[in-house]
């Protein structure tokens, strides 16, 4: 359903960014301003603070919760299932802790890169523009200022990567089918920031290929989380070509169709004592999401069209939303937690505009520029 393994490829573009910013220096006329490094530096401290505190306790995923908890009494590693011990209900706030933490890496590369490409533009006069020959790649960089600047990375073929900063956020797309032992696919990273209790992330990944050791995971996937004051907010997409292939296991051969694709979309909001939660199961074909009220977990069989799902009548007692308190794994379905924090209770989910919906997101794309 969705393999928790690790994303080897993040890291090689770590590499390569601060490589190819590494090589900037040289190039340009230096600016002797001690201010440099702090002004440049500024949002890269904001993204570490916002890191540090990304995730309500609510939401962690570490080992003094989900890691060490399971239903079957199993611990769990990261690159293992994250379901062992759980069925697919009682998985879910597992599988929302993995979405906000894969959101959290992203944030963190993004934190990176911004650390990198500061510290080596930062010499270069504002107004610096220029291009830098590296192996087989080439690096475009225009610096307007300090603290808004702008880079594009080209192989011989195409553009492979984009940073774009500013005062108040950054932007990071890669393809990934450029670097080795990747799943293919591009990802965006959108960041927002006003201050450390006011801040926005939008990561995505497209067009991600087969798997052939996990063929149900995931091809696409998309997280926006935001904070505000003391309440996260947020919703995650995963697209699965054949998830709902319950007849027999799927291979990468398996023909995707819109009565087979799963679109599980998740809607959360959480505060350091509990968080709730929505979870929709969706065929791709859904130009609407107008009645997405009726595609919650209790109406998988019917939305399906198959007798019991193999899961007997025990569905209607999953309705939306769940609640989980912080430090537990369970999710207390038809529960708002008015029990356990008010202020979640009370909270509304997130502006309904904006979901993708299923139609637009299993073909969407991510698009590199191709100057700057």
């Amino acid at each position: 359903m969705f393999s928790r393994k690790s994303l080897p490829w993040i890291y090689p573009w770590l590499f390569i960014v601060t490589l190819f910013s590494s090589s900037l220096i040289i190039y340009g006329c230096s600016k002797n301003d001690s201010t440099t490094t702090n002004t440049m530096s500024a949002l890269s401290g904001q993204l570490d603070t916002v890191s540090k505190n990304f995730t309500p306790s609510s939401l962690d995923y570490t080992s003094s919760t989900v890691m060490s908890l399971s239903s079957s009494g199993n611990m769990r590693a990261q690159d293992s299932n994250p379901c062992a011990g759980y069925d697919l209900f009682g998985c879910q706030p597992v599988l929302l802790r993995i979405y906000i933490n894969m959101a959290k890496m992203f944030l963190d590369l993004t934190k990176q890169i911004v650390s990198d490409t500061s510290t080596h533009l930062g010499p270069l006069q504002d107004g610096a523009t220029g291009i830098v020959n590296q192996d087989d790649k080439t690096i475009y960089y225009k610096k307007t200022s300090d603290t808004n600047y702008e880079i594009l990375i080209k192989s011989s073929t195409a553009s492979m990567g984009h940073i774009k900063v500013t005062s108040t956020g950054a932007t990071v797309i890669m393809d990934m089918s450029q670097l080795p032992d990747s799943p293919g696919g591009k990802f965006k990273v959108e960041v927002s920031y006003t201050d450390e209790n006011n801040w926005s992330i939008s990561a995505m990944l497209a067009g991600m290929s087969c798997q052939p050791d996990d063929v149900r995971a995931p091809r696409s996937f998309w997280v926006k989380m935001a904070k505000a004051n003391d309440i996260w907010k947020g919703k995650a997409i995963i697209y699965n070509p054949v998830w709902a292939s319950f007849a027999s296991e799927p291979t990468c051969d398996t023909t995707a169709t819109d009565s087979t694709s799963m679109n599980f979309y998740t809607d959360f909001v959480g505060d350091n004592t509990a968080a709730k939660a929505s979870v929709y199961m969706i065929q791709r074909d859904k130009t609407s999401l107008s009645d997405i009220s009726t595609y919650g977990m209790s109406n998988l069989c019917t939305n399906y069209s198959i007798n019991n799902c193999g899961m007997g009548a025990s569905l209607t007692a999953y309705l939306n939303p769940f609640c989980n308190p912080a430090a537990t794994d369970v999710a207390a379905w038809n529960s708002s937690c008015s029990g356990t924090s008010t202020a979640v209770s009370n909270a509304d989910f997130g502006s309904a505009s904006d979901w993708i919906v299923p139609y637009d997101f299993y073909q969407i794309t991510i698009t590199l520029p191709d100057s700057i």
